[in-house]
């Protein structure tokens, strides 16, 4: 990946931040950036496929944005699940539940503890751009058979 692509993944994931921030309530509080030791994600696909994603470390802050502004949401809806992020840190490992609301803020959930934030598209773009640059790599990694055979 070149770095004017990754400067434009860095632009929409700052402005997406950005523009949906703020909640009122009581507030999630995300796991220190310096704590943070690995960020995995699954989306379900429209197969109900969800390959592993590894976020790279760069886009860990990005992922952890997301979330800031959350409040807790005493009386959860049943929503569609769309995906599961794993937080590994220093101290532990955070499992996040993914939910597609169809509404202006989106949900998630931390065991029993359900809480509203961002539109389900914010984080499922955060997300996806993980997926293309862990793509991206794997692909850059993979010389072509035809090329070996040379």
């Amino acid at each position: 990946m070149n770095a004017s692509a990754k400067s434009k993944i860095r632009l929409f994931l700052a402005l997406a931040v950005l523009l949906l921030a703020g909640c009122g309530g009581k507030k999630f509080a995300t796991p220190p950036l310096s704590e943070v030791k690995s960020i995995e994600a699954w989306l379900l696909d429209s197969s109900n496929e969800a390959p592993t994603i590894q976020v790279p470390s760069f886009l860990h802050e990005s992922v952890l944005s997301v979330f800031n502004g959350a409040v807790k949401d005493s009386s959860p809806m049943k929503w569609v699940v769309m995906g599961n992020l794993r937080i590994t840190t220093a101290t532990g490992t955070l499992d996040v539940d993914l939910y597609q609301t169809g509404e202006e803020r989106g949900a998630f959930s931390i065991g029993k503890d359900y809480y509203r934030g961002r539109h389900d598209t914010v984080i499922k773009g955060v997300i996806l751009a993980a997926k293309k640059l862990q793509s991206e790599a794997t692909a850059g990694e993979q010389a072509p058979i035809s090329n070996l055979e040379k």
